[in-house]
């Protein structure tokens, strides 16, 4: 049974993550998502980042980039998140699955001014 605590699925998305077998990677992926696209979640980057590193573990380089889009001008400075996400596009267009994505993300965060916010 899947908490319904954030915090709680956070951290079990974390634990199924760490194992790093397909199987908990997959497992980790949908709880990322979830956790993601659920209403009551405040903008964590950390979380994003680490449901990406999922995402490109598991092969889903499209997804990973989809996810690192949506808050790239919130981590200008960091080199590390710019590294995953130009691994994360390079294997992406090379499985022919990457397309730069639109302004508007869709579903999940949007960086307006100087603030983030949900857009559904």
């Amino acid at each position: 049974m899947t908490p319904r605590n954030i915090a709680l699925r956070t951290r079990l998305a974390l634990a199924l993550q760490m194992q790093g077998q397909s199987a908990q990677l997959r497992a980790a992926w949908i709880e990322y998502t979830e956790i993601m696209e659920d209403p009551r979640t405040n903008f964590a980057p950390g979380v994003w980042l680490m449901a990406a590193r999922t995402a490109g573990a598991l092969g889903k380089y499209a997804e990973a980039v989809k996810v690192l889009e949506q808050f790239a001008t919130f981590l200008p400075g960091d080199d590390s998140f710019w590294d995953l996400l130009g691994e994360c596009r390079e294997r992406a267009a090379g499985r022919g699955s990457y397309e730069e994505s639109p302004k508007k993300t869709g579903r999940g965060w949007e960086h307006v001014g100087s603030d983030w916010e949900r857009v559904d």
